[in-house]
Protein backbone atom coordinates (compact mmCIF):
# COMPACT_ATOMS: atom_id res chain seq x y z
CA UNK A 1 0.00 0.00 0.00
CA UNK A 2 1.56 3.44 -0.92
CA UNK A 3 -0.05 6.42 -0.20
CA UNK A 4 -2.92 7.02 3.12
CA UNK A 5 -4.78 10.39 2.30
CA UNK A 6 -8.13 11.31 5.09
CA UNK A 7 -10.31 13.37 2.72
CA UNK A 8 -13.09 15.55 4.56
CA UNK A 9 -15.97 16.83 2.91
CA UNK A 10 -18.41 19.14 4.29
CA UNK A 11 -19.82 23.12 3.97
CA UNK A 12 -17.00 24.26 6.42
CA UNK A 13 -19.89 27.32 6.94
CA UNK A 14 -17.88 28.34 8.28
CA UNK A 15 -14.58 26.39 9.47
CA UNK A 16 -14.65 26.26 12.81
CA UNK A 17 -11.13 25.18 15.61
CA UNK A 18 -13.39 21.37 16.07
CA UNK A 19 -12.58 20.75 12.45
CA UNK A 20 -9.11 21.40 12.43
CA UNK A 21 -8.22 19.09 16.07
CA UNK A 22 -10.40 16.85 14.53
CA UNK A 23 -8.51 16.06 11.21
CA UNK A 24 -5.23 16.60 12.61
CA UNK A 25 -5.95 13.66 15.69
CA UNK A 26 -7.04 11.57 12.59
CA UNK A 27 -4.11 11.97 10.59
CA UNK A 28 -2.08 11.58 13.64
CA UNK A 29 -3.84 8.31 14.78
CA UNK A 30 -4.18 6.94 10.87
CA UNK A 31 -0.96 7.88 9.80
CA UNK A 32 -2.50 10.00 7.07
CA UNK A 33 0.22 11.55 4.60
CA UNK A 34 -2.01 14.67 4.30
CA UNK A 35 -5.54 15.32 4.53
CA UNK A 36 -7.99 16.69 1.90
CA UNK A 37 -10.75 19.12 3.22
CA UNK A 38 -13.80 19.58 0.42
CA UNK A 39 -15.92 22.00 1.07
CA UNK A 40 -19.17 20.81 -1.04
CA UNK A 41 -20.15 22.92 -3.47
CA UNK A 42 -24.66 22.48 -3.62
CA UNK A 43 -25.69 20.05 -1.75
CA UNK A 44 -27.89 17.51 -2.77
CA UNK A 45 -29.91 16.57 -0.07
CA UNK A 46 -29.03 20.01 2.30
CA UNK A 47 -29.88 23.75 2.04
CA UNK A 48 -27.46 25.70 0.75
CA UNK A 49 -24.72 26.78 2.84
CA UNK A 50 -24.68 31.00 3.86
CA UNK A 51 -21.38 32.02 3.03
CA UNK A 52 -21.01 31.70 -0.79
CA UNK A 53 -18.59 29.10 -2.45
CA UNK A 54 -15.53 31.91 -2.53
CA UNK A 55 -15.68 32.84 1.33
CA UNK A 56 -15.54 29.36 2.59
CA UNK A 57 -12.54 28.46 0.48
CA UNK A 58 -10.49 31.65 1.37
CA UNK A 59 -11.49 30.87 5.41
CA UNK A 60 -10.74 27.55 4.76
CA UNK A 61 -7.63 28.66 2.94
CA UNK A 62 -6.73 31.01 6.44
CA UNK A 63 -7.44 28.50 8.82
CA UNK A 64 -4.97 25.26 7.27
CA UNK A 65 -2.80 27.40 6.13
CA UNK A 66 0.04 26.46 9.16
CA UNK A 67 -0.72 23.05 8.82
CA UNK A 68 1.17 21.43 5.71
CA UNK A 69 -0.60 18.57 6.13
CA UNK A 70 -4.03 19.96 5.35
CA UNK A 71 -5.19 20.66 2.00
CA UNK A 72 -8.11 22.43 0.65
CA UNK A 73 -9.87 20.76 -2.69
CA UNK A 74 -11.78 22.88 -4.40
CA UNK A 75 -12.84 20.37 -6.67
CA UNK A 76 -16.63 20.03 -5.75
CA UNK A 77 -16.84 23.91 -5.79
CA UNK A 78 -15.64 23.96 -9.30
CA UNK A 79 -18.35 21.13 -10.04
CA UNK A 80 -21.55 22.21 -11.88
CA UNK A 81 -24.73 21.09 -9.89
CA UNK A 82 -24.69 18.96 -7.04
CA UNK A 83 -22.39 17.55 -5.40
CA UNK A 84 -21.91 13.52 -4.59
CA UNK A 85 -19.57 11.73 -2.84
CA UNK A 86 -19.63 9.13 -4.67
CA UNK A 87 -18.24 11.22 -7.99
CA UNK A 88 -15.12 13.06 -5.79
CA UNK A 89 -14.63 9.38 -4.56
CA UNK A 90 -14.01 7.94 -7.74
CA UNK A 91 -12.31 11.25 -9.19
CA UNK A 92 -9.33 10.66 -6.39
CA UNK A 93 -9.09 7.01 -6.56
CA UNK A 94 -8.54 7.49 -10.39
CA UNK A 95 -5.70 10.20 -9.90
CA UNK A 96 -4.04 8.05 -6.69
CA UNK A 97 -3.91 4.38 -8.44
CA UNK A 98 -5.63 1.44 -7.01
CA UNK A 99 -3.18 0.67 -3.99
CA UNK A 100 -3.64 4.31 -2.20
CA UNK A 101 -5.82 3.87 0.62
CA UNK A 102 -8.30 6.87 0.69
CA UNK A 103 -9.92 7.17 4.04
CA UNK A 104 -13.40 9.42 3.55
CA UNK A 105 -14.23 10.64 7.00
CA UNK A 106 -17.56 11.63 7.99
CA UNK A 107 -19.75 12.31 11.54
CA UNK A 108 -21.66 9.56 13.43
CA UNK A 109 -24.74 11.47 12.51
CA UNK A 110 -24.23 10.58 9.01
CA UNK A 111 -24.56 6.84 9.00
CA UNK A 112 -28.21 7.29 9.69
CA UNK A 113 -28.54 9.12 6.78
CA UNK A 114 -25.84 7.19 3.70
CA UNK A 115 -28.66 5.40 2.67
CA UNK A 116 -29.46 8.81 0.86
CA UNK A 117 -26.56 8.88 -0.51
CA UNK A 118 -26.20 8.80 -4.48
CA UNK A 119 -24.97 5.18 -5.38
CA UNK A 120 -23.91 4.98 -1.55
CA UNK A 121 -23.47 0.93 -2.41
CA UNK A 122 -20.69 2.03 -4.35
CA UNK A 123 -18.30 3.79 -1.66
CA UNK A 124 -16.51 0.98 -0.21
CA UNK A 125 -15.58 -0.64 -3.14
CA UNK A 126 -14.15 2.95 -3.60
CA UNK A 127 -12.74 4.24 -0.52
CA UNK A 128 -12.56 3.44 3.34
CA UNK A 129 -14.72 5.30 5.25
CA UNK A 130 -13.89 6.41 8.89
CA UNK A 131 -16.58 7.34 11.03
CA UNK A 132 -15.90 9.98 14.40
CA UNK A 133 -18.37 9.13 16.95
CA UNK A 134 -19.64 10.39 20.11
CA UNK A 135 -17.69 8.37 23.52
CA UNK A 136 -19.77 5.33 24.76
CA UNK A 137 -21.48 5.08 21.13
CA UNK A 138 -20.65 2.13 18.40
CA UNK A 139 -20.44 3.44 15.13
CA UNK A 140 -22.84 -0.41 14.24
CA UNK A 141 -25.97 1.25 16.41
CA UNK A 142 -25.80 4.26 14.32
CA UNK A 143 -25.98 2.43 10.91
CA UNK A 144 -29.15 2.36 9.27
CA UNK A 145 -30.93 -1.32 8.50
CA UNK A 146 -29.95 -0.57 5.10
CA UNK A 147 -26.16 -0.27 4.90
CA UNK A 148 -25.28 -2.30 7.80
CA UNK A 149 -24.52 -5.52 5.62
CA UNK A 150 -22.79 -3.68 3.09
CA UNK A 151 -20.33 -1.83 6.12
CA UNK A 152 -19.95 -4.86 8.27
CA UNK A 153 -17.85 -4.69 11.40
CA UNK A 154 -15.34 -1.57 12.12
CA UNK A 155 -11.85 -2.07 12.62
CA UNK A 156 -9.57 -0.70 14.84
CA UNK A 157 -6.54 0.40 12.26
CA UNK A 158 -7.17 0.72 8.10
CA UNK A 159 -4.85 -1.65 6.39
CA UNK A 160 -6.65 -1.30 2.73
CA UNK A 161 -6.89 0.90 0.30
CA UNK A 162 -10.54 0.49 0.23
CA UNK A 163 -13.57 -1.63 1.84
CA UNK A 164 -13.07 -0.81 4.98
CA UNK A 165 -14.87 0.97 8.22
CA UNK A 166 -13.02 2.45 11.11
CA UNK A 167 -15.44 3.93 14.11
CA UNK A 168 -12.98 6.53 16.41
CA UNK A 169 -13.70 8.39 19.11
CA UNK A 170 -12.32 11.62 19.28
CA UNK A 171 -11.64 14.39 22.01
CA UNK A 172 -14.33 16.69 22.60
CA UNK A 173 -15.04 19.38 20.17
CA UNK A 174 -18.76 20.62 21.57
CA UNK A 175 -18.85 23.58 18.92
CA UNK A 176 -20.60 22.99 15.71
CA UNK A 177 -20.88 25.30 12.45
CA UNK A 178 -24.53 25.35 13.38
CA UNK A 179 -24.46 26.61 16.43
CA UNK A 180 -21.54 29.34 15.26
CA UNK A 181 -23.92 30.65 12.49
CA UNK A 182 -26.45 30.49 14.67
CA UNK A 183 -24.65 32.96 17.07
CA UNK A 184 -22.63 34.82 14.37
CA UNK A 185 -26.35 36.35 12.32
CA UNK A 186 -27.91 36.81 16.50
CA UNK A 187 -24.56 39.46 17.40
CA UNK A 188 -26.05 42.26 15.84
CA UNK A 189 -28.52 41.41 18.50
CA UNK A 190 -26.32 41.13 21.21
CA UNK A 191 -27.60 44.09 23.88
CA UNK A 192 -25.92 43.77 27.21
CA UNK A 193 -21.84 43.73 27.72
CA UNK A 194 -22.01 40.56 29.18
CA UNK A 195 -23.59 39.32 26.54
CA UNK A 196 -21.18 40.88 23.66
CA UNK A 197 -18.02 39.29 25.79
CA UNK A 198 -19.67 35.94 26.10
CA UNK A 199 -20.75 35.78 22.53
CA UNK A 200 -17.56 37.36 21.21
CA UNK A 201 -15.86 34.64 23.90
CA UNK A 202 -17.38 31.77 21.98
CA UNK A 203 -16.56 32.92 18.49
CA UNK A 204 -12.59 33.52 19.62
CA UNK A 205 -12.28 30.06 21.33
CA UNK A 206 -13.99 28.61 18.64
CA UNK A 207 -12.53 30.13 15.47
CA UNK A 208 -9.31 30.03 14.06
CA UNK A 209 -8.59 34.08 14.74
CA UNK A 210 -7.33 34.83 11.39
CA UNK A 211 -10.82 33.33 10.19
CA UNK A 212 -12.68 35.45 12.49
CA UNK A 213 -10.90 38.11 11.49
CA UNK A 214 -12.02 37.81 8.15
CA UNK A 215 -15.82 37.17 9.08
CA UNK A 216 -15.84 40.51 10.18
CA UNK A 217 -14.40 41.97 7.12
CA UNK A 218 -16.65 40.50 5.19
CA UNK A 219 -19.46 41.55 7.14
CA UNK A 220 -20.54 37.46 6.65
CA UNK A 221 -23.30 35.67 8.53
CA UNK A 222 -25.03 38.73 9.21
Amino acid sequence: MNKRIGVLGGSFDPVHSGHIASVLELAKRFDFEHVKLLPVGQHALKQAPLALAAHRKAMLDLAVRSYPQLIVDDRELRREGASYTIDTCCELRSELGDEAAICFIVGSDVLGQLHLWQRWEELLGVVNLVVMRRAGISANELIAPEVKALLGTSVAQIDRPYGQLASVSLGEYPISSTQLRRELVQRNDVTSSTEALNACHLWQQSLPADVWEYIVAHDLYH
